[in-house]
C-alpha cells in the first residue's frame, strides 16, 4: 500500500464522513429499521433498545461499506473505467466483515450462536443491505450538498479537456506535462506536482471549496487539503492572478470581462464565470490591460 493510495483512501473517507447528508441519510435510514422492525426485531424488543439495535447494526455496515467502498474506489481506478463497478465491488466484499459483526452483534442481543451457517446466513443477508446503502451513498453524496461537488472532482477526476477551449490552452503546456507518467516539467508550477499524474496540465484555475483548495487543469479536476494561500504561492510561473478570496485563474483561461448589476464578472474560456471582488477590481483591469 503506498502513500498515495493511502492519501487518497483518507481523503475520500474525510469528504464521505465529513457530509451533512450522508449523516441524515444514515438517521433516517436507522429510524426507518427501528419503527418498522424488519426481521422479526419488531417482536423481540421494544422500540427503544430495537432502534439501539439497527443504530449499532447500520454503524458497522456502514463503516465497514463506506471504507471497502472508497479504498476499492481508489485502487482499481487504473483498471476500472466504471465508478458503480468498482463501488459495488468494494460494497461486495465489505458483505464479509459486515457478516461477521453482525453475527457477534446478534449472538451479544439475541444469543444466537456464531457458527458457520449464521455467519454465512448473516453474509447473505449483509450484501443486499451493502449495495443498497452504496446506491443510497452514492445518490446522497452526488447531490446537491457543498461537499458533493469536491467529491465527485476526486472520485470521478477528469481525464480529458473539458471542451476545445480548455484543449487550446492545453497545447500551450509543456510537453512533459502531458505524459501521464511522467513527472511535472521543470518549468511546470509546483502545485501541478501535487496533483496525480492523468490530471496533470496547463494550471487554468484555482478556487476554495469549505477546507480544501480545487485545482482545475487542461486536463482534470482535483481537491487538494492544503491552504488557498500556499496553493497560490505554488502557481508559479504560471501567469494569472487572484481574483477573488476564493478565486485564482490563469490569464490564458479568461476570455473576457463582463460588468453585471455593477459588478465584475471574469468570462472563462470554458463558458463559466468568476465574480470579481472590489479589493481586486483595479487590479484585474490592469493586469488585462
Amino acid at each position: 500500500m503506498n502513500d498515495s493510495f493511502l492519501q487518497s483512501t483518507l481523503r475520500e473517507l474525510k469528504i464521505f464522513t465529513g457530509s451533512s447528508r450522508f449523516w441524515i441519510t444514515f438517521a433516517a435510514v436507522v429510524l426507518l429499521f427501528g419503527v418498522t422492525g424488519p426481521f422479526d426485531t419488531s417482536s423481540k424488543l421494544q422500540f427503544g433498545p430495537r432502534l439501539a439495535y439497527w443504530l449499532l447494526v447500520h454503524f458497522c455496515a456502514w463503516s465497514f461499506a463506506i471504507l471497502f467502498v472508497v479504498s476499492f474506489n481508489v485502487g482499481l481506478r487504473p483498471y476500472w473505467s466504471s465508478l458503480l463497478a468498482r463501488m459495488l465491488a468494494g460494497a461486495t466484499v465489505a458483505s464479509l466483515p459486515s457478516g461477521a459483526a453482525i453475527a457477534l452483534i446478534e449472538y451479544s442481543w439475541h444469543g444466537e450462536p456464531f457458527t458457520w451457517q449464521n455467519y454465512l446466513g448473516a453474509v447473505g443477508n449483509t450484501l443486499p443491505l451493502n449495495l443498497i446503502l452504496c446506491a443510497i451513498t452514492a445518490m446522497a453524496m452526488t447531490s446537491s450538498d457543498k461537499n458533493a461537488h469536491a467529491l465527485k472532482g476526486i472520485i470521478e477526476p477528469q481525464t480529458r479537456p473539458p471542451d476545445d477551449a480548455q484543449a487550446s490552452v492545453a497545447s500551450e503546456a509543456t510537453t512533459a506535462s502531458t505524459q501521464d507518467s511522467a513527472p511535472p516539467s521543470s518549468g511546470s508550477p509546483p502545485l501541478i506536482a501535487r496533483l496525480r499524474p492523468e490530471n496533470r496540465g496547463a494550471l487554468l484555475h484555482i478556487s476554495v471549496e469549505d477546507h480544501y483548495t480545487v485545482v482545475t487543469t487542461s486536463r482534470g479536476r482535483e481537491m487538494l487539503l492544503m491552504r488557498f494561500s500556499d496553493a497560490i504561492r505554488e502557481t508559479e510561473p504560471a501567469i494569472g492572478l487572484r481574483v477573488h478570496r476564493s478565486h485564482w485563474v490563469a490569464k490564458d483561461f479568461i476570455s473576457g470581462l463582463s460588468r453585471d448589476a455593477g459588478r465584475l464578472t471574469l468570462q472563462l474560456k470554458d463558458g463559466g464565470s468568476i465574480p470579481v471582488s472590489r479589493t481586486h477590481q483595479d487590479a484585474v483591469r490592469d493586469f488585462l490591460a
